[in-house]
């Protein structure tokens, strides 16, 4: 019965790494993570971004970890997440900030459909079908791909569709806009 109710304090909270150790094995596993979800295509990545899908996942493990006992102490997992959570801010901040990170960190669009016509190429590299493509555009009740303007596949996963209806070439840019043909110059 004294199992059930003992608990051995030093080893629960007294911690097994030291400051630096930690701050370093969770910046490392930090960012080769990032690097591995970078090249991930981006429709397997599920929605929402990289590094907030990252944290998820490594918040995760190191909770799972504490849960098996992997971890020595309550205060070397407190730790490797705060040094998580600290990246997680510096990241948001510096891509918020420069596009230079946004662009290393989170992937541009990619356009896969332009004026009725599959990009072929660009859905091969983003690991998408044809019948991958076509769902989604039924998901947004477009049944014809020549009624496509424009399809981007999404930082997120998500694919984006403007219609050829949608799409206006005569209207005059406001400031800080462009026309539709001048987005396409841009995003080549």
């Amino acid at each position: 019965m004294d199992y059930f109710l003992t608990l051995d304090w030093a080893e629960t909270f007294a911690p097994q790494m030291t400051l630096p150790e930690a701050l370093v094995r969770g910046t490392v596993v930090y960012f080769a993570l990032l690097a591995l979800m970078r090249v991930t295509p981006k429709w397997q990545a599920g929605s929402g971004n990289v590094v907030s899908l990252l944290f998820v996942v490594m918040l995760g493990g190191l909770a799972g970890d504490a849960v098996r006992g992997k971890t020595n102490s309550v205060t070397d997992l407190l730790l490797m997440i705060a040094t998580l959570m600290l990246w997680v801010v510096v990241m948001d901040r510096l891509s918020y900030r420069s596009a230079w990170i946004r662009r290393l960190v989170q992937a541009p669009p990619t356009c896969l459909i332009r004026d009725g016509r599959i990009l072929w190429k660009n859905l091969q590299h983003e690991s998408l079908t044809e019948e991958d493509l076509k769902t989604q555009l039924r998901r947004q009740d477009v049944d014809d791909i020549a009624n496509v303007r424009e399809a981007l596949l999404e930082a997120d996963g998500s694919i984006s569709v403007v219609k050829k209806d949608e799409a206006h070439p005569d209207a005059k840019p406001t400031a800080g806009t462009t026309l539709p043909t001048e987005a396409d110059d841009q995003s080549q």
